[in-house]
């Protein structure tokens, strides 16, 4: 395929243009050696040959990013979810072919966490989510590839809505000084955090 050259005398191979791995992997080649014996009669030669087969196996250079799957991820959650549960997934690939390892990692969070191979997105702390504290959150999810051997590193925006549930009990106000035949509680038309 014009690929390989052989010096002949000196038996070197070499590539005569650059391989992509993601199109091949390996280059065979037969090479058929001989020697030219010449014989004590002055018009006969004779001649020996040997064939051996000579696979090039091409090594992947990490040439390609980690791709996500979406520019941004929307997770919605709610408040009373457990930790450690997952609730969302982000994903990225890689056009890479050769031993690709994509982990994840969570930026400017403490709240949430990320399984490093999966991508699976939890809450990380036992202490859980509150909507009335805080209803939504913004972090960065990284994507490496290679990580600590010079890969590559993407990234992606996830928004995480809390939704609210009703785990606080309505209170009553008692109206002092209401007069007979008027309304002598107040019930509020919320739940009151404390």
């Amino acid at each position: 395929d014009g690929l390989i050259a052989l010096d002949s005398e000196l038996g070197h191979v070499f590539l005569l243009k650059n391989v992509d791995f993601e199109a091949v992997q390996t280059i065979t080649i037969v090479v058929e050696a001989y020697e030219v014996i010449p014989s004590s009669l002055a018009s006969t030669t004779e001649s020996r040959t040997t064939t051996v087969v000579i696979t090039v196996t091409i090594l992947d250079v990490n040439e390609f990013p980690p791709q996500f799957s979406h520019r941004q991820y929307h997770f919605e959650v709610r408040e009373d979810v457990s930790a450690f549960v997952p609730f969302g997934h982000v994903a990225a690939s890689d056009a890479d072919r050769g031993n690709t390892t994509i982990t994840f990692t969570l930026l400017n969070t403490t709240t949430f966490g990320v399984n490093t191979l999966s991508g699976d997105v939890f809450v990380a702390s036992n202490d859980g989510l509150d909507f009335e504290t805080q209803a939504e959150y913004t972090f960065i999810v990284r994507a490496s590839d290679r990580p600590g051997q010079g890969g590559f590193v993407s990234m992606a925006i996830v928004s995480v809505v809390v939704l609210n549930v009703n785990d606080v009990a309505p209170t009553f106000a008692f109206l002092n000084g209401t007069d007979l035949g008027t309304a002598a509680i107040r019930l509020p038309p919320y739940e009151e955090s404390s």
